[in-house]
């Protein structure tokens, strides 16, 4: 399978590492510098993967270049028909500002983000690309053997609590009018301590907090479908192995 990428990036010394970059994985690309120029091949589709710096010129040529110009790119790349699945990869040079934008972003495509300049070794530019291909297509981007990947375990992700539903990694987890005892005991459990942890309950006092007639069974349950909704989820959309405790940790002290 011939992977081809769409660049969006405006400096082109970046522009070329990533080209090398993408030449030495056998990938085909098209580099774009602004905005605007990325709104035709969007519509057009035909990508593997997006490759984007977060703070672009709306014009290529222009020199200002801001960090809401490439959200709103990702916006469009998400919400456009030939490009709504593709994964995006946000290439950012603004240090904890451009990951918190990157976690934001998880809803509307971005699966993950690299730090430029780009690590020589390790987490590498083409070990992202790589990693977030396997994801995608459940096989590995090095050969198309026909094979299926195993699912890859589950490293974490941006949960985002919307007022009627939530996201973990882009993808909707639970709707607040199909479980709304779960969402009430999920809001209740990112409750967080002043050191920054969160905070353990009981199934006991959760019962208590969510005014819940089945009492702490009724607790239990609802976390026990909710761990292998998300289990069913993520497997099916990303290909993740989620274990039991990886989104609420069973402990001594409650969930």
């Amino acid at each position: 399978m011939k992977y081809r990428a769409l660049i969006v990036e405006d400096v082109a010394d970046i522009a070329e590492t990533v080209i090398e970059t993408l030449e030495s994985l056998g990938h085909d690309y098209l580099w774009v510098q602004s905005q605007e120029e990325a709104r035709q091949p969007i519509t057009e589709g035909g990508f593997s993967y997006v490759l984007m710096d977060l703070s672009i010129p709306l014009k290529t040529g222009r020199t200002l270049d801001r960090i809401e110009y490439g959200v709103n790119l990702a916006k469009e790349i998400h919400q456009s028909p030939a490009m709504h699945n593709v994964p995006i990869i946000v290439m950012t040079g603004h240090g904890r500002d451009g990951i918190e934008y990157a976690a934001y972003l998880c809803q509307y495509g971005v699966v993950d983000f690299i730090n430029k300049p780009f690590p020589t070794i390790g987490r590498t530019l083409a070990q992202v690309i790589d990693t977030q291909l396997a994801k995608a297509t459940h096989k590995s981007p090095l050969a198309d053997t026909g094979q299926s990947k195993p699912d890859a375990p589950f490293q974490g992700g941006e949960l985002v609590i919307f007022p009627d539903h939530a996201e973990l990694c882009g993808i909707n987890i639970i709707t607040r009018k199909k479980a709304s005892q779960m969402w009430a005991i999920l809001n209740i459990l990112t409750e967080q301590l002043p050191s920054g942890k969160f905070k353990a309950f009981p199934s006991a006092t959760l019962a208590k907090l969510v005014r819940s007639t089945g009492g702490q069974n009724s607790i239990t349950g609802s976390i026990r479908d909710f761990r292998k909704n998300i289990t069913s989820i993520l497997g099916g959309e990303l290909g993740l192995l989620v274990g039991k405790d990886d989104l609420i940790e069973t402990a001594r002290s409650g969930y």
